[in-house]
């Protein structure tokens, strides 16, 4: 389904259950993730060190990228394997559960990380209201998800590599933005992002199927990296990142007349 008003897409339907699977990733994909990782969070390397939560954290590469800029990093996830292999080779503090369910009792973070999270969440707003009990004043949230207005999408359509049943909610760069200040933030940072599973990796699979695929594939890669790269300029690639600060009192409008 998709809102008439605002362009928000959802899915209602039953989706797979890969809560527990463990992440094996190889060194080369290892190598390459974290290229990408250093393309969207690179630049926190410059901000003042913060205590950061990630929510999600898979096979902690993100969390190892932020730690080494000089963050103090907390990592949940709903994969008790996955925790323990991030303790065991980085030396993070590790919390098992579920945003609702996760025991952060006493915990304040300057900022609060999803790397295509927010996507598979049911409930945003509750999990937002939580979330933002644990954000000190002015607190950020970072948030990384597919485009729902990539130009891969519009192009590819039911053949969009993050098309149904696996994510929840399809989020624009505006549907999001709109969402966060409704849960009372100030987006302060909104970027597109160039991915290879856009259109380099798209293009190939609708314009030619099978084994055709293979002989077009030298030529359709470089034409899909092209049009990838002009749609970040465009705010249309695979990928949007976005940074909302937490309003503070200081930040909301005074009423009219009295202000009662």
């Amino acid at each position: 389904m998709e809102c008439a008003g605002c362009g928000l897409g959802m899915f209602d339907g039953p989706m797979p259950n890969e809560v527990g699977n463990a992440i094996c990733e190889s060194t080369r994909f290892r190598f390459v993730k974290r290229l990408i990782l250093k393309s969207e969070f690179g630049y926190l390397r410059r901000r003042k060190p913060m205590r950061l939560l990630e929510i999600g954290s898979g096979s902690g590469e993100l969390a190892s990228l932020l730690h080494d800029f000089g963050h103090e990093v907390t990592c949940c996830d709903v994969t008790q394997e996955g925790l323990d292999y991030i303790a065991r080779m980085y030396g993070l503090r590790t919390i098992y559960g579920t945003i609702q369910d996760a025991n952060l009792e006493g915990l304040r973070f300057d900022g609060i990380v999803m790397r295509h999270v927010l996507e598979h969440i049911e409930d945003p707003d509750s999990v937002f209201a939580k979330l933002k009990s644990h954000l000190a004043p002015d607190g950020r949230i970072f948030l990384s998800q597919p485009n729902y207005a990539s130009w891969c999408r519009l192009i590819t359509g039911k053949e969009w590599g993050w098309t149904l049943p696996w994510h929840r909610s399809f989020w624009t760069e505006d549907t999001l933005r709109v969402f966060l200040e409704h849960q009372g933030f100030r987006v302060i940072k909104s970027k597109s992002i160039f991915s290879h599973l856009g259109l380099p990796l798209g293009l190939p699979r609708i314009v030619a199927p099978g084994a055709v695929r293979k002989l077009l594939a030298p030529l359709l890669i470089p034409i899909g990296t092209l049009l990838e790269l002009a749609a970040v300029v465009w705010h249309r690639a695979q990928n949007l990142f976005v940074e909302a600060a937490l309003l503070t009192r200081h930040d909301v409008p005074a009423p009219d007349g009295d202000g009662k």
